[in-house]
């Protein structure tokens, strides 16, 4: 079997066991134990076919059995775990897969083992460190580091790669959590190996030992990225989970844990929030660093001090900068990014997706490892010993281990001088960020707690969406992270709050299809909800296109408030956009009752009029417009369009002219001015604007002008015009344009 076979044999057989089809799913799990010629595949394979066929004939016995859902859902979960070992054993002499060649490098060695080297390397460096500080062999302590530092990598892929974890293997890794002596940093680098494998493979022993760390650790950061793990898997795997009563168990159990439901609701509401971070990446290159690139460089060299760098504490205090960043709208969008920032949103992504290309990053688990200054690789960055700069990254609030790492590698190429002045700006920040956060939410604990899971969820989003061999791994980041398609999560998110948090985000960013889902299950959840919750997911549908669907809910608000001039405009909309000019009309002159001096509606009365073939009418309701909102100028488009349609040649030829005066004007100015000046008989300056007309088309200017003036002829005919004197004229302004070329 080659990859490809392989993959497709395994997808058909999930497939049928998620449409109950054991049967079928065993006959296709017999062609992969058959390419394998693995003896005890074979055997395990044969034990539950026997114990399916088995429970097939009690079945049709008529066997009353209390104990055959718990049966079926342990041979199913036998022939994904089959599945999945004939997949691995196929697949690592053919595939280039990290974890196939991972698989190949460690399957011979146990976890156990390699915890044993560790302490040993542990206790080594106890004594090297004991000797007195003249006799310190800083060499050999180097060494130990190295060595360390490699075994945690060899521990984590062990444990990425090692399926399913044996009672042994389960027995090593939680011998590390439980160890005083393990660096919390390794522990939490481990959490991420248990996390990749199960995307990889699902185990459920992982998924245990996640909630056991959860449970038991008795450090935040833990317990945080455990259950962020936990739930991950829980997301990628929850069709395959569903009946497992004993997850379900221990889940609702967890309820009784102090901080379980508001840690869920952290997570669940970070991991959407990343769904975020692409829209906020493409607001930095397109719409903040853009203009930061037009700084003036006469400005720029003002405010560059002796160093010949910008010194950033004097930009504040710089009227001409302060004035010119106001101007420009940087101010605007950096207070914009700022609080998005606050709110826990990736500003520093797109910054810091350029330093990944370090050394450091070449090495996969370190993708994971939580920050600390004692890494070797933060030694060759900055030296060993003492640097104020480790603590200032260290204690940065608001960026995730991977970019802390980053900045710190960054860092050791920049001169003295300005890293001095850079980090003491830095030092400023994150002690204004922390003095903030403190004032601003007293509940400490849990503000910390949401902090650490917005930090693991960036780490984790960095290396799905950075990582060079990102391809090979299955990312939550591309999912639709429909939580509520979770059941064992859905007590804690069927509540109003929660779902009115994560309706609104999806809301306010543009996500409308997942926020009709939330504001739906808030309908389902209470049916005495604000009137408001109708309302938005009419917007919600509008915004999408479904504009039917849009006025059911426009109008099951406007039962309870019928006075709402927003939503009688946009029912108005959603009838026009149907084309149901009638209905529009009736709902945008209900809402000019209530606002009779609003530019904007009467603009889409007259519309609406002139759509019906109402120009006159229309003509009055834009000579409103003009007098409501003179400085516009949207009214005058309509107005000289109007009257040329009844004939008021004049009118329209001084609305057009005081478009073109305007500077606003577009190829249909020009065009439909010349159609003016030709039903006035003025054939030459007809001509002028046509050819205006032309110059200005985009494209193949004369396949364009053509289709443009033809598509408008049928006007020039019911005015009188002879159909072949409007032709050869079009004619006259194509020729003079080849004439020309």
């Amino acid at each position: 079997m080659n990859l490809q076979e392989i993959n497709k044999t395994k997808t058909s057989i999930l497939k049928l066991l998620g449409d109950n089809c054991v049967y079928a799913a065993l006959l296709k799990l017999k062609m992969l134990i058959d390419a394998t010629a693995d003896y005890t595949l074979r055997e395990q394979y044969q034990q539950q076919r026997t114990a399916y066929d088995s429970l097939l004939q009690y079945v049709v016995a008529g066997a009353q059995d209390t104990g055959r859902e718990k049966i079926l859902q342990d041979i199913t979960q036998s022939i994904y775990t089959l599945t999945d070992l004939c997949v691995i054993a196929l697949s690592c002499n053919q595939s280039y897969e990290l974890f196939y060649t991972r698989w190949a490098t460690h399957s011979r060695g146990t976890i156990g083992e390699i915890v044993s080297k560790y302490d040993n390397l542990a206790k080594r460096s106890q004594l090297l460190q004991a000797a007195p500080a003249s006799r310190l062999n800083q060499q050999a302590l180097a060494e130990v580091k190295r060595a360390a530092e490699m075994t945690e990598t060899d521990m984590f892929d062990q444990v990425w790669t090692r399926f399913p974890l044996s009672a042994a293997d389960c027995a090593a890794v939680s011998s590390v959590f439980t160890s005083q002596q393990v660096p919390g940093y390794f522990k939490g680098l481990l959490i991420s190996a248990l996390l990749l494998g199960s995307t990889k493979f699902y185990d459920p022993s992982k998924l245990n030992l996640l909630l056991d760390i959860y449970i038991n650790s008795d450090n935040d950061d833990l317990q945080i990225r455990a259950l962020t793990a936990a739930i991950i898997i829980i997301y990628q795997y929850h069709t395959r989970l569903l009946g497992n009563h004993q997850l379900e168990a221990r889940l609702r159990l967890l309820d009784d844990c102090a901080h379980f439901r508001n840690d869920v609701m952290s997570i669940l509401r970070r991991l959407i929030y990343s769904r975020n971070t692409e829209n906020i990446s493409k607001r930095m290159r397109e719409e903040l660093m853009p203009n930061l690139m037009k700084i003036n460089p006469d400005l720029l060299n003002k405010l560059k001090g002796k160093s010949g760098i910008v010194d950033p504490s004097e930009l504040e205090d710089n009227p001409e900068w302060a004035d010119w960043l106001e101007k420009s709208g940087i101010t605007k969008k950096m207070e914009e990014l700022q609080e998005l920032q606050f709110e826990g949103g990736d500003v520093f992504v797109s910054t810091f997706s350029h330093l990944k290309g370090y050394p450091f990053f070449n090495i996969m688990a370190n993708w994971f490892m939580p920050y600390h200054d004692s890494h070797s690789s933060i030694d060759s960055t900055f030296g060993p010993g003492e640097s104020p700069l480790r603590k200032v990254i260290a204690d940065a609030p608001f960026l995730c281990d991977s970019d802390k790492y980053s900045f710190a590698f960054s860092m050791g190429s920049v001169p003295e001088m300005q890293r001095k002045m850079m980090m003491s700006q830095f030092d400023a920040q994150n002690a204004s960020l922390k003095e903030m956060t403190s004032a601003e939410l007293p509940d400490d604990k849990k503000r910390q707690r949401d902090m650490l899971a917005n930090r693991y969820i960036q780490d984790l989003y960095r290396f799905f969406k950075l990582f060079s061999r990102r391809a090979e791994f299955k990312s939550i980041f591309d999912s639709s992270m429909d939580f509520l398609q979770i059941p064992f999560l859905r007590h804690i998110l069927d509540d109003k709050l929660n779902l009115g948090v994560i309706a609104e985000f999806y809301m306010k960013n543009g996500f409308y299809d997942d926020a009709i889902g939330y504001y739906g299950r808030i309908l389902e959840v209470d049916h005495n909800v604000t009137p408001q919750v109708l309302q938005k997911i009419g917007f919600a549908h509008q915004n999408l296109g479904h504009f039917a669907e849009a006025i059911d809910f426009y109008k099951r608000y406007e039962i309870v408030n019928d006075h709402d001039t927003w939503t009688l405009r946009h029912i108005a909309t959603c009838y026009r956009a149907l084309r149901d000019t009638s209905n529009a009309l009736v709902y945008y002159k209900k809402a000019e009752k209530l606002a009779p001096d609003n530019a904007s509606l009467c603009l889409n009365i007259g519309h609406c009029l002139l759509e019906q073939g109402k120009t006159n009418d229309a003509l009055n309701y834009y000579f409103k417009v003009d007098y409501l909102a003179p400085e516009k100028h949207k009214a005058w488009r309509p107005i000289a369009w109007c009257s040329f349609a009844v004939g008021n040649f004049e009118q329209s030829e001084n609305y057009y002219k005081k478009i073109i005066e305007s500077g606003e004007d577009e190829v249909q100015d020009h065009l439909n001015y010349g159609h003016v000046l030709l039903c006035s008989h003025r054939a030459a300056e007809a001509l002028s604007q046509y050819r205006t007309a032309l110059v200005m088309e985009k494209g193949d200017k004369v396949d364009a002008f053509t289709h443009d003036f033809d598509a408008d002829a049928h006007y020039l005919v019911e005015k009188g015009l002879d159909w072949h004197y409007i032709t050869l004229m079009r004619e006259a302004v194509i020729s003079r344009q080849f004439k020309q070329q």
